[in-house]
Order: C-alpha cells, then sequence, then structure tokens
C-alpha cells in the first residue's frame, strides 16, 4: 500500500489543490519530507483573499479567509506564555491549543506567516494590519511603551518575510493602523504596485498627529494607487503627490490659498478625480482663498430640521458638458472636492467659472 509520502507528485498535488490553508499546514507538520515538497512547491497556492493581523502586548491576532475553506474565516493567537508561546486555533468546533516551549509569539507567528504566504498568487482582496496602543489622556501609557519593542521585532520579521518572496505580494488594498513612516515602509516597497489600488493609513495613537511622507510618495505602490487615505494624522506632502488619484483623503499642517487652486487646477484637468478631502490645522485667510476661487455661493442646508450654513464653489469640466467640480468649505473647517452632475447644480447658481472669476 503506497503511504502519503509515497505519492508521486502529480497525485499529490492534486490532493494540495482542495486542502485549505490550514490543511496544509496540517500536512506539513506530518514529517520533514512532506514539509520541504511543500515549500519547495511552487504551484501550491494558498488562495487567501482576506487578511486581517491585530497586534497586541502580549497577543497576534491573525485572522484570514482563503477560497477553499468551509469556515467563514481562520483565527489563530499567538499569546505569550510565561514558558514559550501559545498557539490557540478557533474554529466552529471549538478550540485547539499548542504550547511551544522557549520561543517568543512574535517569532513563532512570523515563521507561520511565512510558510502561509510563501507561494502565495491569488489577489488578497485586503491586508489589515492593527497596532493597538493604549491612549489615555492623549498621553502614551505602561501597555503603549511595552507594545513598542513588540511592534518592532514584528516589522523587523514581517519585512524579511516579504522579502524573501520571489515576486511582490499581491494585494488590492492595503489598511494600517500605525504610528510611524518606517512601519509602513516595511510593508509597502513589497507589494505589487500593479495591483494595489487602496492605500489607507491610520493613526493609531493621538488625532493629530504629524506624520511623515518623505519616502512613502515616492513609492511606485502610492504612485499608482487609485485611493490615498490618511486618517488622524497631519502631513506636510507635496500636493502633487496626490493628483494622481481618484479618491484623496488627508490633513494638511498648514493649507495656503495657493493650495487650493493648485488642487482645483489639477481636478479640473483630470478624467480620475472623483473626490478629494482636504483637511488643515491651519488656514490662510477667507479673503486670499476669494482672490483665487472667486467669490462662493453660500446658503443653508437643512439636515434633521435644522439649517446648517454652507459655503460652495462651482466649475466647469472642460470638455464635459455633464458634471461640474464643487467645492465645499464643509463646517467651515474642511474642503471636499466632488464631481457633480450639472443637473445638481441649482438653476439659481449661475456662478459656474473655468478661470477662479466669475462668469
Amino acid at each position: 500500500m503506497t503511504t502519503l509520502i509515497h505519492i508521486p507528485d502529480v497525485p499529490l498535488n492534486l490532493v494540495l489543490d482542495y486542502l485549505d490553508v490550514r490543511s496544509i499546514q496540517v500536512l506539513r507538520k506530518v514529517c520533514r519530507n512532506l514539509r520541504n515538497y511543500i515549500d519547495d512547491e511552487k504551484n501550491v497556492d494558498p488562495n487567501i483573499l482576506t487578511i486581517d493581523l491585530l497586534v497586541f502586548t502580549n497577543v497576534i491576532s491573525l485572522r484570514f479567509k482563503d477560497s477553499r475553506s468551509w469556515e467563514p474565516r481562520t483565527l489563530i493567537e499567538y499569546q505569550r506564555h510565561p514558558d514559550g508561546c501559545l498557539v490557540v486555533h478557533f474554529s466552529s468546533v471549538g478550540r485547539r491549543e499548542r504550547l511551544i516551549a522557549k520561543q517568543y509569539f512574535v517569532k513563532i507567528f512570523c515563521m507561520d506567516f511565512e510558510s502561509i504566504l510563501r507561494h502565495q498568487k491569488t489577489v488578497i482582496q485586503y491586508l489589515y494590519m492593527n497596532f493597538v496602543h493604549c491612549i489615555r489622556n492623549g498621553k502614551e501609557v505602561e501597555q503603549d511603551l511595552k507594545l513598542k519593542p513588540v511592534a518592532s521585532r514584528f516589522f523587523t520579521n514581517f519585512k524579511e518575510i516579504l522579502q524573501s518572496r520571489s515576486h511582490p505580494l499581491p494585494v488590492e488594498e492595503i489598511n494600517m493602523n500605525i504610528v510611524y513612516q518606517k512601519e509602513v515602509m516595511s510593508v509597502l516597497p513589497f507589494l505589487d504596485s500593479t495591483l494595489l489600488k487602496y492605500i489607507i493609513f491610520l493613526n493609531a495613537r493621538n488625532r493629530g498627529r504629524f506624520f511623515k511622507t518623505d519616502e512613502i510618495i515616492y513609492l511606485e505602490q502610492w504612485k499608482k494607487a487609485k485611493e490615498l487615505v490618511l486618517i488622524n494624522f497631519a502631513v506636510q506632502i507635496p500636493l502633487k503627490s496626490v493628483f494622481h488619484a481618484a479618491e484623496v483623503h488627508i490633513e494638511l499642517k498648514k493649507l495656503t490659498a495657493r493650495d487650493l487652486y493648485r488642487l482645483k487646477k489639477a481636478f479640473l484637468k483630470s478624467r480620475r478625480a472623483r473626490s478629494f478631502y482636504i483637511g488643515y490645522q491651519h488656514k490662510e485667510d477667507d479673503a486670499k482663498v476669494v482672490e483665487l476661487l472667486g467669490t462662493p455661493y453660500d446658503d443653508f442646508e437643512n439636515i434633521m430640521n435644522d439649517l446648517y450654513r454652507r459655503r460652495r464653489w462651482f466649475f466647469r469640466i472642460p470638455n464635459n458638458d455633464r458634471q461640474a467640480l464643487c467645492i465645499h468649505f464643509e463646517d467651515f473647517s474642511k474642503f471636499l472636492f466632488n464631481r457633480i452632475k450639472i443637473s445638481e447644480v441649482s438653476s439659481t447658481i449661475d456662478c459656474i467659472s473655468v478661470c477662479g472669476k466669475l462668469l
């Protein structure tokens, strides 16, 4: 009778094609020969569709979905333990634990993650990474300080995993809850720039914290992305570095009237631009804005039976008789650039322009 380790390559590959990620990992641990075969066999695609990573001081939570599993999601936790690392597998039939003695939990996670992703070819719909910092009254507390060495070790190993792949990791959306640019630079440069569409960074600490982007904006991944979102960060960024995107959400440390004018010109020239959200911490006075954009249209908007004052500018889009650009000074605290249908512009508004001066 032929044993599992003596099955010829072709039928063994057929078996592997039917296995989900979890089953393949179990099979790897049967013996060294099987592990080496699976690790070397480039056609073993785990078919992972989504990845969620939560990193705490003492736990790394890995949740993923693959196209072959009958489980909605696979959840594995890597827990710091006095005697090493406790690996906990959760499923619909219960939980299974395994203690790996004298091993650091970050190292064990990275070893598993590397073996899972080694031959990933299927496009991952999204990769979500959240580093759970503890915030109290806007200040770092003890738990947050303890997370720093964990995050540092994690990103060092994670970068090595991505670098070791023969091809960039195919990801459509990257969503990171982080603090520093160096954390992004451990991941973003190693994603496939031809497939990456959405880049989303959220501040894991205090709202309005300054975030460096001087390295990120020169990456091909950034230059080719359709959507660029930086939430709760304040940035100093050359605005031309976002002009290529269809949707943008950023908050600038300082916004000038000249910035708004350049954004308007870029939006009108772009066939791709759909929506820009531009927040700011400091802004030039309104007189300079009016000088470059023209006199705004002020009225009131009825929201839940309450009237809210709004300020808007409308501009014709060259060679486009169906759409217009609306710049909305929302809540008098942020500017929203949106494509709207010409039919949505009230017939009482005749201040659509093409150069910043009223027609």
